[in-house]
């Protein structure tokens, strides 16, 4: 008894891997695409909370609660992002206790620990160092 593929002239088969191959890197470049576009709404988060941070004395203003709440109930960015704008939004001077152990536990990319820690160290408004690594990440 023959095999399945003895059967099937060479052509086809490799007609169906070429099929087969186009469509996974149809896939793959789908999967790429959603995964770039996450990180870019990521990375766009983490400036916006950067600039509030800039721009921030003593609390956060009115429209800066606002962009910060919605940049924390957005589902679609990492925890990391939404815990700081949490935090920030939440800031009366120095970040609460809760907020600064939050920072702690933040294990995300360089970025997202330098302003994971910039949150934490608030006092009253970002110090000029504070200021000129915030512009220097997040240019």
């Amino acid at each position: 008894s023959t095999s399945y593929f003895a059967q099937i002239p060479d052509r086809e088969i490799t007609m169906k891997n070429k099929t087969l191959q186009q469509l996974l890197f149809i896939a793959a470049i789908g999967l790429f695409s959603q995964f770039s576009a996450a990180q870019d709404a990521n990375s766009a988060a983490a400036k916006q909370i950067a600039d509030i941070i800039v721009s921030m004395n003593h609390f956060p203003s009115g429209p800066d609660k606002a962009t910060l709440s919605k940049i924390s109930e957005d589902t679609t960015l990492e925890q990391a992002i939404r815990d700081m704008a949490k935090a920030v939004s939440n800031i009366q001077h120095m970040p609460s206790p809760d907020a600064k152990a939050a920072m702690a536990e933040i294990q995300g990319n360089d970025q997202v620990k330098a302003l994971a820690g910039i949150i934490a160290n608030f006092s009253h408004m970002a110090s000029a160092d504070a200021k000129a690594e915030l512009a220097k990440l997040f240019p």
